[in-house]
């Protein structure tokens, strides 16, 4: 009897975790599909990929790399100012690659890349900024997590087809 109830109680788990997980996996959204999350939306726009083998013009791009150059609209939908930073951008956005473990990050401070909004956008203000990251081949997901721990997750990803 107690070995019954241990594998009912095992298998409510595994039925919980799948749960779970999956939930995650409904956050990925549709190239041009905007995001609503706690203080904004995220809507990306236009994608450019580069790579070795077509290379972008002002970019240059090594043989086991590749370069997302992403056009994004962000609307602050909180009450107050948002600060758009290296910081914000560092946390908050990122590139998976499918079957690697890093993340890709923009780093304004290192690479001050054209295009890019920083300064404070204030509530409901909409601005037009760009993410420029370099990451590894493969199939690329642009991710976002407000609170800026994208290594434990994210709110949303989007395919880059």
């Amino acid at each position: 009897m107690k070995r019954n109830n241990y594998l009912f109680v095992l298998l409510l788990f595994s039925i919980l975790t799948t749960g779970c997980q999956s939930e995650d996996n409904n956050n990925e959204l549709s190239w041009g599909e905007t995001a609503d999350t706690e203080k904004l939306e995220i809507t990306p726009t236009e994608i450019e990929v580069g790579t070795a083998d077509n290379q972008l013009p002002g970019r240059e791009v090594e043989p086991h790399a590749q370069i997302a150059v992403i056009d994004i609209t962000l609307e602050n939908t909180s009450d107050s100012s948002l600060v758009l930073d290296r910081d914000f951008y560092y946390e908050s956005f990122g590139i998976t690659v499918e079957d690697e473990t890093g993340i890709g990050r923009m780093d304004t401070n290192a690479f001050p890349f054209d295009g890019v909004f920083l300064g404070d956008l204030k509530a409901g203000e909409t601005v037009d900024t760009r993410l420029e990251i370099y990451n590894s081949l493969g199939q690329m997901y642009l991710v976002f997590d407000h609170g800026g721990d994208l290594e434990s997750g994210y709110e949303v990803r989007w395919r880059i087809d």
